[in-house]
Parts: C-alpha cells; structure tokens; sequence
C-alpha cells in the first residue's frame, strides 16, 4: 500500500508559504509531506533497526495538546493541531530574518520551552528601511550585523520602523518568503528547507514525548494504522523509499508498507 501524506485541509490561511502551487516554490503542503516522510522514517528505523513569544507558546502548547489527544486515540483532533502547529511553525522561516540573517538550522527554541528565542530586537529597534530595495537591504545594516530576530508585520499592525511582511494587499517590499517572486523571493527554497528540517524536528519531538506505543501512535497518527493490532505489534514495513533524504527528491515519494 501506498500512502503520501498531505495534510492539504489543515493548511488554510493567507500570507504564508504559498497554499497554490508556485513554480519554483515549495508550498506548506510540501513542506509538511517531505518533513512527515522523513520523521515517519525514523520512527520506522527505531522499531527495525534494519531498515517565550505568543508565536513560541502557541507551538509548544499546541504539541502538548497533541500528545494528549494521541494517548487518549483522539487522532482526528491530534491531527488538527498539528496542522495548526505546522503551519505556525513553518511561517517563522518565511515571515521573520532567520534566513537572512544566514541561519542554515531550524530555531529549536520554538519547540523546547525551556530554551530562549536568541537575540529578538526589542520593541523601540528600527529593523527595516522602507527606502531601499531588494533581498536583504531592506533590513538595516546593524540588524543583520548584529543578528537581531525580527519579523515581518502586516500593514494594519506594523509599527513605525518596522518590517512589512510584503506582497499584496501589503507593502510592495517585505520580507516574506512565501513563494519565489514574492518580497525575499530570493530566500524561498532556504526558507522552505529549513523549514522542512524544523517540522522534522517536531514530529520527532511529539513521537519521542509519547508514553504509550511511541512508534505505533505515531504510525496512527500519519494514517499507518486504523486500529491496533490484537496480538503483538511487529513492523510490516518491507520497503522504504526516501528519495526526500536526496535534495533533489521529486514528486513520487512515497511509503510503501
């Protein structure tokens, strides 16, 4: 049996990575499948060893309710936090300077509470210049050298000095990489691939934080498992192909259980 995993209906809003596809764009849908194929691989090779911002708290109190509504067989409910959780998460590398600020690795902070968002830029700190154009220069000078965290804001809510987000009905610059043409375009695939790796990460985090059958509600989780089996529960897994673990991985990749 085949089984691609698209969490396409939990993925819904605007100004974010692109919900459409974009040509040369990675939208949430694939970021989420590509992160979920590779966390579900490593669940699978640990059963067959063969084979503090309202952003932050969000996330981390979103995976707690996810792990309760696991251990309780709640999937359906697990499951549309994790769409939520997912889309929030995967914004923070297209909405805020994490990439232009040359981070290559997911911001752990967002899923461990007892880790601090590294260096944000206070409330008075001017971070953008709204005179100048292009990938990063709209971001002030002494902001990227300095490695101060800033986001982008909508139009209603951005404070005077402050990044716009960018892209209709926005300000024509920002600093949004939703999609390749769009404000930091530019940074689109950093962004999505980083992205992929820091939904890799909480995937993991949630299978690891299980009580009961880690790896088996896991797999339920995905859609692996309908019901659990009677007798003892041993892998069927007799093939694996992650082309995702490739950087060039297409569009066929699949599970094959």
């Amino acid at each position: 049996m085949r089984s691609t995993f698209l969490l396409l209906s939990l993925l819904i809003g605007a100004q974010t990575f692109y919900i459409l596809q974009k040509p040369n764009s990675k939208s949430h849908q694939d970021i989420t499948r590509l992160a979920i194929l590779r966390a579900t691989g490593k669940v699978c090779e640990s059963v067959d060893t063969g084979f503090k911002t309202e952003g932050k708290q969000s996330i981390t109190s979103r995976m707690k309710a996810i792990t309760e509504y696991i251990e309780k067989e709640e999937f359906d409910k697990a499951r549309e936090e994790l769409g939520k959780v997912l889309h929030t998460l995967q914004d923070f590398y297209s909405h805020s300077d994490w990439i232009e600020l040359n981070y290559t690795d997911p911001c752990t902070a967002l899923i461990n509470p007892e880790e601090n968002i590294p260096n944000a830029a206070n409330e008075d700190m001017e971070t953008c210049d709204d005179s100048s154009n292009g990938p990063s220069e709209n971001i002030k000078e002494s902001v990227i050298k300095g490695k101060f965290l800033t986001s982008g804001y909508a139009r209603r809510s951005r404070p005077k000095g402050k990044c716009s987000h960018g892209g209709f009905p926005d300000y024509p610059d920002g600093i949004n990489k939703d999609y390749s043409d769009s404000s930091h375009g530019s940074l689109h695939n950093k962004a999505a691939n980083v992205s992929i790796d820091a939904t890799v990460q909480l995937l993991e985090k949630i299978w690891r934080s299980l009580k009961t059958d880690p790896a088996l509600n896991f797999f339920r989780l995905m859609g692996l498992h309908s019901e659990k089996p009677k007798s003892e529960w041993k892998p069927l897994i007799s093939f694996f192909d992650f082309k995702l673990r490739y950087p060039d991985a297409s569009e066929d990749e699949y599970v094959e259980v």
